[in-house]
């Protein structure tokens, strides 16, 4: 009986100090040490796991930038026909005008701005087609790069056709302002040569028959 409780007197406190023993060794080891022995207990992806999660992540978000490029490239696609057949529609009208204009007896400075009026907007409407383009171009880059790229080139990929987008809207901007402050006031200057020389041809018109009838009294 004394041995055991010799026993007992020697196990129980080493149990309650084991435990500060090795708290207090952890506490002395290296950071470096330390850490590693922390890393033991954490769970490691291995290197094939990691790449798979990769390609599955890369393919996804290919799947998701061909999807939503293929949209924004059918949009814009539908946006440049719209926005050519209405300044060409623009264009084609002015010439028509210049040509009865013509036609009629018309010259001067109004029709001269008229015509230069018509060239300037083939310029623009030129200008339009290319920006269109060269967005148009950089949404297919986009999409490339979406699917082989990292994410920087993405992201640069997706800097440049936003440049793009930002540069054909400049262009639109550019016709709406030319069409309100060149086109439609040489226009209403027409419109208003127009009304000026045919009130002037019907009061002629009026002196000559009023001459008739003074030499008929």
């Amino acid at each position: 009986m004394k041995i055991n409780n010799l026993v007992k007197l020697t196990v129980i406190p080493v149990l309650f100090i084991l435990p500060l023993l090795l708290t207090s060794a952890q506490s002395v080891l290296p950071a470096r040490e330390a850490k590693d022995l922390q890393d033991e207990s954490l769970p490691k992806l291995d290197a094939p796991r990691v790449q798979a999660i990769k390609a599955e992540n890369q393919e996804r978000r290919c799947e998701l930038a061909t999807q939503r490029i293929a949209e924004k490239v059918n949009r814009y696609r539908n946006l440049e026909k719209r926005h050519q057949g209405v300044y060409m529609g623009l264009g084609n009208k002015l010439e028509n005008l210049v040509s009865r204009l013509e036609a009629d007896g018309y010259t001067g400075e109004n029709i001269d701005a008229l015509k230069a009026d018509i060239t300037q907007l083939n310029e623009f409407a030129a200008n339009l087609k290319t920006s269109y383009t060269n967005y148009l171009n950089r949404l297919d880059e986009l999409k490339t790069a979406g699917c082989t790229d990292s994410d920087v080139n993405f992201q640069e990929a997706l800097k440049t056709a936003r440049e793009e987008l930002a540069a054909t809207g400049v262009v639109i901007g550019e016709i709406k302002e030319f069409y309100l402050t060149e086109i439609k006031p040489d226009i209403a200057a027409m419109r208003t040569q127009i009304q000026e020389e045919k009130l002037g041809q019907q009061e002629d018109s009026e002196t000559e028959d009023e001459k008739t009838e003074e030499e008929k009294d």
